[in-house]
């Protein structure tokens, strides 16, 4: 009796050490492994990554609208704006030509909304 119960006692301890224990991971690993196996999972950070591709879109035509002056001197610029009509306040510094001298000039416009 004392020999089985040795027997089953190292079978036990042996089986302790093969068996893994739960193991603590991070909320990245754990977005990391639902990411692979989740296609709605996938889907959404597929959006997000659009999304935020989309909106870097949007920022860089912010920062450099496209101007466009003629011989006479009148310019013509376009921008990236919301979508819906709208009141906008222009503020232009520049040099004179050919005087040079600093200059500037205020002006509020009606923002017309244009489909390409």
């Amino acid at each position: 009796m004392k020999k089985q119960k040795f027997i089953l006692l190292i079978l036990f301890s042996l089986l302790l050490f093969l068996v893994k224990a739960q193991t603590i991971i991070t909320l990245e690993k754990t977005l990391d492994m639902a990411s692979k196996g989740s296609p709605r999972l996938q889907s959404s950070l597929f959006n997000l990554d659009r999304t935020t591709e989309t909106l870097n879109a949007k920022r860089a035509a912010l920062k450099s609208p496209e101007v466009v002056a003629d011989k006479l001197g009148h310019v013509k610029f376009k921008f990236y704006m919301c979508d819906r009509p709208a009141s906008l306040d222009i503020r232009v510094s520049g040099m004179g030509v050919p005087s040079g001298f600093p200059g500037e000039g205020y002006s509020t416009a009606e923002v017309k909304v244009t489909k390409q």
